[in-house]
């Protein structure tokens, strides 16, 4: 009979494997300890589409997974016979098939019999009409060492195997999504970083564009900082902000700061407030950084901006160069009308968008260059 700490120390490594996938291997080792066997593997089989793959395996050469997957799941003289079993039923490798039937079998020949691998049992965590998940323990064909508490093992560990495999599979679904999702972020022109209350945890493409060039932002211990003190203060303290507050206020907390650059026009940075944002299940964001390069105008397109809130031709792009960084006495010069004309744009301007100054009308601009990236 398996000890108590025996299965205490099972558990814990069976609920440490589904965010750390290495560790599968480390419970199925601990697990062939206990159970006096020499191997065991976590098979999934797609009925239907005659896909059969082994997720994890621990005893055996590596080369059999491969080729399990290439032909030999499609021939497994054990699968047919253990699909009629139930979930949580451990069902002997012997009862299955018994070996005078298998020795006669190309699975056996060509392919059990060349990695010694013997089933002893097997228990499904998944058995329905088209998938079948199950965990299957091995001995060998040239020794008589067999399973210790092998089917006290299956009983005690399958609610366990069951709920830790449903783990493992949401952490899949999370990556595959989070990798879409920087996918995405990947696609935009603005660059973007996502933080959390320890530091960085994404940086898409045009972000790690303009920190490579070492020029205005960096990343110092895992923390966004800027080249001058008072700027790299005022940024981290605006970050700082949002991570603490995020959940509170949202609506209050966006703001844009200026990083100043060596050879190119100041960086507008727009940090914003988000709800535990899903980039790393472990590490939830608390804010995004959106890094606008003026030199690379990257900004809602003029005749959206124009249609949206009712600006005239002249409005729109007194707006525009707001956005790309330029003065209002820079723009006076660029458009030639007088500063007192300018100011009763800029009157009008912020009427329409519902802003009260620049660094509101420029964080509206900012956020409507990500919602209509990649338009004309």
């Amino acid at each position: 009979m398996i000890s108590a700490k025996a299965l205490s120390n099972l558990l814990y490594t069976l609920y440490s494997a589904p965010p750390r996938p290495a560790a599968w291997n480390d419970f199925l080792r601990d697990l062939c300890t206990q159970a006096n066997l020499s191997g065991a593997a976590i098979l999934e089989h797609d009925v239907e589409r005659e896909h059969h793959n082994v997720q994890y395996s621990y005893g055996s050469d590596s080369e059999w997974a491969g080729l399990y997957k290439e032909y030999y799941g499609q021939i497994d003289e054990y699968k047919e016979r253990f699909l009629r079993t139930q979930e949580g039923v451990f069902a002997l490798g012997d009862e299955l098939c018994p070996p005078s039937k298998m020795k006669v079998t190309e699975f056996y020949n060509d392919f059990l019999q060349k990695y010694d691998i013997r089933l002893y049992g097997a228990i499904a965590t998944v058995n329905r009409p088209n998938h079948l998940e199950h965990i299957s323990l091995y001995s060998s064909w040239k020794n008589k060492r067999r399973g210790a508490h092998a089917r006290e093992l299956g009983a005690l560990l399958f609610p366990h195997l069951k709920n830790a495999l449903d783990l493992r599979r949401k952490f899949v679904d999370i990556a595959a999504v989070n990798s879409s999702l920087m996918a995405g972020l990947d696609l935009l022109p603005q660059g973007i970083i996502l933080i959390g209350q320890a530091g960085i945890i994404a940086v898409n493409r045009a972000a790690e564009q303009i920190l490579r060039v070492h020029d205005g932002l960096l990343i110092v211990g895992n923390h966004l900082a800027a080249d001058i003190p008072s700027e790299s203060h005022r940024l981290q303290n605006l970050i700082a902000k949002v991570n603490q507050t995020a959940w509170l206020d949202l609506s209050s907390l966006s703001e844009v700061t200026l990083v100043s650059r060596r050879s190119a026009a100041p960086l507008q940075v727009l940090v914003v407030p988000v709800v535990d944002f899903p980039a790393d299940a472990g590490r939830p964001g608390r804010a995004i950084v959106l890094i606008n390069d003026p030199q690379k105008q990257v900004r809602a397109p003029a005749n959206v901006f124009r249609t949206l809130f009712g600006l005239t031709p002249a409005e729109s792009r007194v707006a525009m160069l707001l956005a790309d960084g330029y003065a209002p006495g820079e723009i006076a010069e660029t458009v030639g009308v007088s500063r007192n004309t300018l100011k009763s744009q800029l009157a009008s301007i912020y009427r329409k968008t519902e802003t009260r100054r620049q660094s509101q009308l420029v964080r509206l601009l900012l956020r409507m260059a990500v919602l209509t990236a990649g338009r004309s």
